[in-house]
């Protein structure tokens, strides 16, 4: 479930989101992603998108955790590719191409290698500001 609110920014001419991500376990947990998407940021030298996750004890109502949403969100993100890898690939499957240098390649990279027996990476990006086109060793747990 998730909520998309589009609301007004006058002081920047142009409109931002919110966007609300609530999920629970009844009797257990429960908790709330909250982002902003604020597409003019970059004039306040700030990221386009923000968020918080805040994790809750579904009985009590107290906050558990407020945790910074970017992080929890590549990993999240990292894990749910390595599941369905783990179902499309190759059992036997020792190289892994990454497109993309940006804030989620290296969580790809982990949880990739976390289930098939990676050994060798290569890894390129259009941008120029990042690095050039690499191939490195990664050790994992499968291939020691």
């Amino acid at each position: 479930m998730r909520h998309h609110h589009d609301f007004p920014n006058p002081e920047v001419k142009a409109d931002s989101t919110l966007l609300l991500m609530p999920a629970w376990n009844p009797s257990e947990n429960a908790g709330v992603k909250i982002v902003t998407v604020s597409p003019e940021n970059n004039q306040f030298d700030l990221p386009s998108i923000n968020g918080t996750y805040i994790y809750l004890d579904a009985i009590k109502g107290t906050i558990k955790a407020i945790l910074e949403a970017k992080s929890l969100t590549v990993k999240r993100t990292a894990a749910a590719s390595a599941l369905a890898s783990s179902f499309l690939s190759r059992k036997d499957s020792n190289s892994l191409l990454m497109i993309g240098t940006g804030a989620l390649s290296i969580n790809l990279i982990k949880a990739h290698a976390a289930v098939r027996p990676i050994r060798q990476i290569m890894s390129g990006d259009v941008t120029l500001t990042r690095p050039k086109p690499f191939q490195i060793n990664y050790p994992t747990k499968n291939s020691r």
